[in-house]
């Protein structure tokens, strides 16, 4: 036990019971549980001063995202700091603590029949910190912006000792450069996030959940653009195709009745005149939040890559992949695509090490060709050494860097695990 005021126990230190924390291989020679913000802020200013490696934990869900650490000294448990959620109904704004459960969060909301409209991939499974720094999109996305859109303010500790606030708890507060930006997205490298504020939307009337399915994938590539344009601001639709063919094209459309029942109207009159026979099942809820967590679940034996493209090329880079799939023998491939908002997601069954690569990289040239990007979401158990996570370095990479030296100047925070070993 570390004792930093003669009144309070501020964190508690173990050394046993590490393997849970385990980080690509890496097991760490300590865990420590800060008890406050503050304590939290002092512990990184005596790992900067002793250049010892610190790995942020909250629940632990998304660690296999990032590259391999270039050490790991120190596990960061997040868990023993307090948890709050401040909901301010009348002022459309919620702050809450880093370390509160997002599905915890959006019950709160839901009371006031208020809610954050996201549902990125093990979304009620995350910490709210945890779903800033990894920043994984969703399909809602397309519908209602990214989460970074909704920030309006934020808290964070850093490798100076210190605890820094961007922003505020009110909507119209912010002016100049929008710091709590450069937190979203940023694996925690910049610092850690300790409480966030947001703005927050109504809860929408009514949203269903539908499936159309088909064996012949082919029939349902142009449907699922079709429906997308058709639908509007009101929903998403995700088209899956598994490594045999089969295809299903999975679509949530919300708001007032009126409007949902005008869009299901519109898709039904659309399946009556296709020239093959569909049919449109409505499904549960957890079925959909099953397509976000794709390449999520028990997928141990896998490698999912995420690839981000313009909307209009969306299809294109598709059909090139179907060709890719096509042509391999040995891998299985699945993919899941957003024509709207320019998401196609694959993941393939690592049965061959060098196969799988060749996959990755096939894709990932294809892809380049469109002026899109891909990077390798979760890679399981598949050796990371073996595979470029992050792919090509960006333009603005110096700049990324020189924030990460002012930020962070002896690099303590995620050592290595962010582009360009950031």
């Amino acid at each position: 036990i570390i004792l930093l005021d003669r009144k309070e126990v501020l964190m508690v230190s173990v050394d046993h019971d590490l393997e849970k924390y385990k980080v690509d291989g890496y097991i760490p020679s300590k865990t420590i549980s800060p008890k406050s913000p503050e304590s939290l802020a002092d512990l990184l200013r005596i790992a900067s001063e002793n250049k010892w490696n610190i790995i942020p934990f909250g629940f632990g869900n998304m660690m296999n995202i990032g590259s391999i650490p270039n050490g790991y000294d120190i596990a960061l448990d997040l868990n023993q700091m307090p948890k709050y959620i401040q909901h301010n109904s009348e002022d459309l704004t919620v702050t809450c603590s880093s370390n509160t459960s997002f599905g915890e969060l959006n019950l709160k909301l839901q009371e006031k029949q208020q809610w954050l409209p996201f549902d990125s991939p093990l979304i009620n499974y995350q910490s709210v910190g945890g779903l800033l720094a990894c920043n994984l999109p969703g399909s809602l996305n397309a519908c209602f912006g990214y989460i970074r859109d909704y920030v309006i303010g934020m808290k964070t500790a850093t490798p100076f000792g210190q605890i820094t606030k961007s922003g505020g708890t009110v909507v119209k507060n912010v002016t100049g450069f929008d710091l709590t930006r450069l937190h979203i997205g940023a694996l925690g490298t910049l610092g850690i996030i300790t409480e966030a504020s947001f703005k927050i939307i109504p809860l929408p009337d009514r949203q269903i959940y539908l499936r159309i399915d088909n064996e012949n994938a082919n029939a349902l590539i142009d449907l699922s653009s079709l429906l997308n344009n058709i639908l509007q601001s009101f929903g998403v639709a995700e088209l899956l195709i598994d490594s045999l063919g089969v295809a299903s094209i999975y679509i949530t459309c919300l708001g007032t009745d009126k409007v949902v029942n005008e869009k299901l109207l519109e898709i039904k009159t659309i399946l009556f005149d296709h020239e093959i026979d569909l049919t449109l099942n409505e499904i549960e809820d957890k079925e959909w939040l099953n397509i976000q967590d794709f390449g999520w679940i028990n997928e141990d034996d896998l490698v999912m890559g995420r690839i981000n493209c313009l909307p209009t090329d969306t299809i294109k880079i598709l059909q090139q992949i179907n060709l890719i799939v096509a042509d391999n023998k040995k891998e299985r491939i699945d993919t899941l695509t957003n024509s709207k908002r320019g998401v196609i997601k694959y993941k393939i069954n690592t049965n061959n090490i060098e196969d799988t690569i060749q996959i990755t990289e096939n894709i990932r040239d294809k892809v380049k060709k469109h002026n899109g990007y891909t990077v390798i979401e979760n890679s399981g158990t598949f050796d990371k050494n073996k595979l470029n996570i992050w792919g090509d370095i960006p333009e603005s990479f110096p700049l990324m860097r020189k924030l990460k030296s002012e930020f962070d100047p002896v690099n303590i925070l995620n050592s290595g695990r962010f582009i360009g070993d950031i």
